[in-house]
């Protein structure tokens, strides 16, 4: 199951039984945050 495809940034995430999991690409640290059927995406 796939919560979030970015094509562009080629980002892939799959389920896993956190609410929050961080992916570090391109020195960009992206922090998704999944909450009721949202996938939201911030970048610090």
């Amino acid at each position: 199951m796939i919560l979030y495809r970015d094509w562009v940034a080629g980002v892939e995430l799959t389920w896993e039984w956190k609410t929050e999991m961080k992916l570090q690409r391109h020195s960009r640290i992206y922090i998704i945050e999944i909450s009721h059927r949202q996938v939201r995406m911030k970048i610090k």
